[in-house]
């Protein structure tokens, strides 16, 4: 069995270990480097983090990531210490093979991942290798390059949220702006206050809030500001955002945010539009070709589960497809894998839609908020961080 992956981030790159780790051989096509230009840190939750240290890695997660103990929940307004919630404190349940909770740059990731798939002889890297077009056919699928067509078995599009593979062999996505914007920035741990550089921090006030933690292999504190605003922005990683812009936003809050504001260097402040995918989720063509991660679905950020869910896909459509050859109904089989990923999808979004009310309640109902916050990481934990493949 041959597979073609198109995109070579971080659910890309895991696809062609997680199927070199059953002998099956993939070529990974990626229209740039093999390296992340973006300057964000993820957050990695165990669903998500037991499925990488299961890969074949030259390395290990530790070597690379933040393992905090606690996330500090504060009050933006009045800087007020809310609670406290344990992220890798206790020891881990379910799964005997369970890891823990991560915070990691993307681009040392996508590094150790690269990394590895180079050692890998089941593995082919193609950097700079822009795919034209997916195509599928009767038992087989291929792309297109600029002078040379491709075919495999199967072709998996892992090429982000403006997929040329979902293009190429799904119906165009349909977006719906949210009123939201993301500010996102990698910024220098010794130029912050301190009280951001010692620990994850949910800071919390009406119809907006901000995401910040240490990155202590990179020296670097990760921003992640989500505010509203009535001007539809680009859904991109490389849109600028403007500082001044947002220390508007933040401007009746503690002074230890606008102290924070006024640190971010602007030319590494990039502003990115939030939008909620109102097409069909659709993960699998019904032939050859399938979709993982940021290419079959837009996932909001208030559960933090865009890199967890990709690894998800990751893990389960490796399990399918090294049931192919066994299967006698395979369409059967995939609808299956197809609606388990949607059962899914679902439910992260219905559990980001309540972080967003919870995290986004008006001042009049901050006590009710600050009631239910602790009950509502219950949920997220139970429901989020220790599902299991």
């Amino acid at each position: 069995m041959k597979v073609l992956v198109v995109g070579g981030g971080i659910s890309g790159l895991s696809l062609a270990l997680a199927l070199a780790n059953e002998n099956i051989e993939t070529e990974v096509f990626e229209q740039n480097d093999f390296v992340d230009t973006t300057g964000t840190g993820i957050q990695l939750s165990p669903n998500g983090s037991h499925i990488v240290e299961a890969l074949p890695l030259d390395g290990i997660l530790a070597d690379i990531g933040t393992a905090p103990q606690n996330l500090q929940v504060r009050d933006g307004i009045t800087n007020k210490d809310l609670c406290s919630f344990s992220l890798n404190s206790e020891k881990p349940a379910k799964c005997s093979m369970r890891t823990g909770y991560y915070h990691v740059a993307r681009s040392s990731l996508i590094e150790l991942l690269s990394r590895s798939a180079r050692k890998n002889t089941y593995v082919s890297l193609h950097a700079k290798q822009e795919v034209k077009q997916v195509i599928q056919k009767e038992d087989s699928a291929s792309i297109v390059l600029s002078d040379v067509e491709v075919d495999a078995d199967f072709v998996v599009g892992c090429d982000g949220i403006h997929s040329l593979t979902h293009n190429s062999a799904f119906k165009q996505r349909q977006k719906r702006w949210t009123g939201f914007v993301a500010y996102r920035i990698l910024c220098d741990l010794s130029q912050v206050p301190s009280r951001f550089a010692e620990c994850p921090v949910l800071s919390l006030g009406p119809y907006r809030h901000i995401v910040t933690y240490p990155l202590f292999h990179e020296n670097k504190l990760n921003c992640v500001f989500i505010v509203p605003e009535s001007e539809e922005s680009l859904e991109s990683w490389s849109q600028l955002g403007n500082r001044q812009q947002l220390h508007d936003h933040f401007r009746l809050w503690s002074p230890d945010i606008g102290d924070l504001v006024n640190v971010l260097p602007e030319d590494k402040l990039f502003k990115w539009g939030l939008y909620r995918d109102n097409s069909l989720k659709r993960y699998w063509n019904g032939n050859r070709i399938f979709l993982i991660g940021d290419a079959c679905r837009s996932v909001l950020p208030f559960t933090a589960q865009g890199a967890a869910l990709a690894l998800e896909d990751v893990a389960l459509l490796t399990r399918f497809l090294c049931r192919w050859s066994n299967s006698e109904d395979k369409g059967v089989r995939f609808r299956h894998y197809s609606a388990k990923r949607k059962r899914r999808t679902i439910q992260i979004d219905l559990m980001n839609r309540a972080c967003q009310l919870s995290y986004h309640t008006p001042r009049m109902l901050g006590k009710f908020r600050d009631y239910s916050l602790p009950l509502g990481y219950v949920a997220v934990k139970k429901i989020v961080h220790d599902f299991v493949i």
